[in-house]
């Protein structure tokens, strides 16, 4: 049973302390009336707006009082309570009667409100006050009280023999005047008379419009007629400001919010009151600051709201530096050993928030984690005109010589718009998801993610770059990187470039890329949707690319002139195995390859300008030519065959000579530059006027090459002459 107290000798107690049964059934004594108590109210509202759950303990700090004039020990219970509907009711034994023992004492309150554990704190509930507010309390120190040990009666004695009766007494003073009786019912009242009389407003010239009249604009005029908005201000108010929500409103702490004060210092304040597990709130307001926040372990760092792009108005509630600013970055979550804390800077949280760079130096930086950091959860957040990198994670070299990069950070819902370089940089991050993050319009590159291992980059959109979209660098460590659902649009190189070595996997699933390798509209520049370029001495690492799906064309709107971008699909050199599937479409060609890569396995890849067979799919080494060589011909000195300069390993067009009478046609060995992966299927066709008479065949068709052949029969003398053939190989399609 959960009663408040008990009463030593009965067993049931309700939860008003009366009607109680003893062990033999008689009623039981209630609670005397020297014993006061207070109702305990609050009203708690979830993230939402909405009654929250959740529940409170009250604890006394003794176990029992003493009524010294009836002898009644009232013993005190631990109290748990249920929010019903958001709301707290509880009678409680008030902690200043004065006539028990001891007089004063206090309680401990602890509680979870929609999941958050509340900061426990002792409060004291003095009788004058009936019923108070929780959230109104003030925190006192706890107390024990002080116990006053009342003296125990001694029995009564036997009462003594009567006496014999005393002589008459005198006559005792006149008793009191009595009350005035009744009024008798009037008979007159303004000229009428009458036993029952009824008067008019007019009997009396009562302005009965005039009243009513004077009765709305009194209620019209008045600031709070229902008295809604004290009960607000008394019941709401303190949820935002008191200790129990466990939430701290900077602007409790004199931050303003106005886009001109400096509120470094009120901030700071806030953060160094709010404790581990509590919350730094920041209404709506424009926060600026003179130096770079430090955001410590275990609290969550929450504004009121934050756009997704801020080129759309702005947002509500956002950080900026103040004209006064100094330092390289503005949100700073960094290594204990650059703070000097003594525990590990992990467990923080950021929602809702808006960093706006403007106006703050060169190289500044949005949000820099550094050092060991763990466990951060950033969801919603918005950089966002930075002067340097809009994100950044850096490595810190520590007191024991080794460099710590963070790790375990979760980014969900993140932006950075118009960075004055990178909109995302991560260095060796590890063990991290980023999801479902926005770069547009960085300087340079979109995503730079060098020495990655065991991260995922899940529906992440890299847009209007001045560089690449993402770019893998370093080396791939243990876990390797996975890509799923990311796109890229418009930008000025690549859409993603892969130059990381190692021998841990790059993965791209469901991959979209845009009209990259906009180079100012002018397209080509040698730039693809994908790329992977290692070196001659560092080999990129493996590549395995499933979905892929690629977009050519020019710019929206206004800016839609110029040449169609990428200039090829995917772009492979010097890399140890890739595999791409799925539609990869260039301007000019769908693979670029240099021939000096490992192992390439490339299918179902389409041409957006290709041939017309539907079915048809490429693979090349549009890096390096094939070579072709006389196979045969008969009559004086053929000339050796060449290929035009336009020539590569998809299609070109080879000169035949066929010397003087010869008596047999022409042939020639075409060998491609690099073994393919299947044997293709070769068509040929007449390249200039005087050969449209002529047969023209293929023939021992190979993964490396085939042969030509040119004539009007096989055995049949030939005009002397040069003719040329154009010719087009086609990898067979899947399936």
């Amino acid at each position: 049973m959960n009663d408040a107290w008990n009463i030593p000798g009965f067993t049931v107690q309700n939860e008003n302390w009366g009607d109680a049964l003893n062990t033999s059934g008689d009623p039981a004594p209630t609670l005397p009336e020297s014993v006061k108590t207070v109702t305990v109210t609050g009203t708690f509202l979830d993230d939402w707006g909405k009654p929250a759950a959740g529940r409170f303990v009250f604890d006394p700090s003794i176990d029992s009082l003493v009524d010294p004039v009836s002898g009644l020990t009232i013993r005190l219970r631990r109290k748990e309570v249920h929010l019903v509907n958001g709301q707290l009711s509880e009678p409680l034994i008030a902690t200043d009667n004065d006539a028990l023992s001891p007089k004063n004492f206090t309680y401990k309150v602890s509680g979870v409100v929609s999941g958050t554990v509340q900061r426990p704190f002792s409060v004291a509930l003095p009788s004058a006050v009936p019923t108070v507010s929780l959230a109104a309390l003030a925190e006192v120190p706890s107390s024990m009280g002080t116990i006053s040990v009342p003296a125990i009666p001694g029995p009564k004695g036997d009462t003594g023999l009567s006496g014999p009766a005393g002589p008459k007494g005198d006559t005792g003073l006149t008793g009191p005047k009595g009350d005035t009786g009744p009024q008798g019912t009037p008979t007159t009242v303004n000229g009428k008379t009458g036993a029952s009389i009824d008067l008019t407003a007019s009997d009396v010239n009562a302005d009965v419009a005039g009243a009513a009249t004077a009765a709305v604009n009194a209620h019209l005029q008045a600031t709070d007629p229902h008295g809604d908005r004290s009960y607000a201000d008394s019941t709401f108010q303190p949820l935002l400001n008191g200790p129990l929500t466990g939430v701290y409103n900077v602007r409790s702490y004199g931050a303003k919010g106005d886009d001109t004060t400096d509120d470094y210092d009120a901030i700071n304040a806030a953060l160094a009151a709010c404790p581990e597990g509590g919350t730094l709130f920041f209404p709506p307001g424009q926060y600026r600051v003179r130096a770079p926040l430090m955001f410590t372990r275990n609290r969550t760092y929450r504004g009121s709201h934050a756009p997704r792009w801020q080129y759309r108005g702005g947002s509500p509630c956002v950080i900026k530096p103040h004209p006064s600013f100094t330092g390289s970055k503005i949100i700073h979550i960094a290594d204990k050993e650059i703070t000097g804390a003594s525990l590990d800077n992990d467990g923080g949280r950021i929602e809702n928030l808006a960093i706006l760079g403007q106006n703050a130096g060169s190289g500044v930086v949005g949000v820099l984690f550094e050092g060991l950091v763990r466990d951060w959860k950033v969801r919603d957040v918005d950089v966002s005109n930075t002067s340097g990198n809009g994100w950044q994670t850096l490595g810190f070299a520590s007191s024991d010589s080794t460099t710590h990069y963070p790790r375990g950070l979760d980014l969900y819902s993140v932006t950075s718009y118009a960075a004055h370089n990178n909109a995302f940089s991560f260095a060796s991050l590890t063990d991290s998801t980023v999801f479902d993050a926005l770069a547009v319009s960085a300087t340079s590159i979109g995503f730079l993610i060098d020495n990655p291992g065991e991260v995922k980059y899940i529906g992440c959109r890299s847009v209007f770059n001045q560089s690449d979209g993402f770019r893998v660098t370093g080396t791939v460590s243990v876990g390797g990187v996975q890509f799923v659902g990311c796109s890229t649009d418009r930008n000025q190189t690549y859409g993603v470039r892969v130059t990381a070595s190692g021998s841990q996997p790059i993965t791209f699933t469901d991959l979209l890329t845009r009209r990259d390798g906009k180079n100012s509209n002018l397209g080509g520049g040698g730039y693809s949707g994908i790329a992977v370029l290692g070196t001659s001495g560092a080999t990129a690492c493996p590549v395995v690319i499933t979905g892929l799906s690629q977009v050519v064309g020019v710019d929206d709107g206004a800016a839609s002139t110029g040449n169609d971008s990428p200039q090829y699909g995917v772009r492979v050199e010097y890399a140890k195995h890739v595999r791409v599937s799925g539609a990869a479409w260039g301007a000019t060609n769908a693979v670029f390859d240099n021939g000096n890569n490992t192992s390439l396995d490339i299918s179902g890849l389409y041409r957006q300008n290709g041939l017309a067979a539907a079915r048809a799919v490429e693979t090349t080494v549009v890096g390096a030519q094939p070579t072709v060589t006389a196979a045969s011909g008969a009559g004086t000195s053929p000339p050796s065959p060449t290929l035009a300069s336009s020539s590569d390993n998809i299609s070109g067009v080879v000169n035949l000579g066929t010397g003087t009478s010869p008596t047999t046609g022409s042939q020639a060995t075409v060998t491609f530059a690099r073994t393919r992966a299947r044997v293709p299927v070769v068509v040929a066709v007449p390249a200039n006027t005087s050969t449209n008479a002529r047969q023209v065949g293929v023939a021992n068709v190979t993964a490396s090459g085939f042969t030509l052949t040119f004539g009007v029969a096989g055995t049949a003398s030939q005009p002397a002459g040069t003719y040329q053939v154009s010719y087009h190989v086609l990898d067979q399609a899947n399936g």
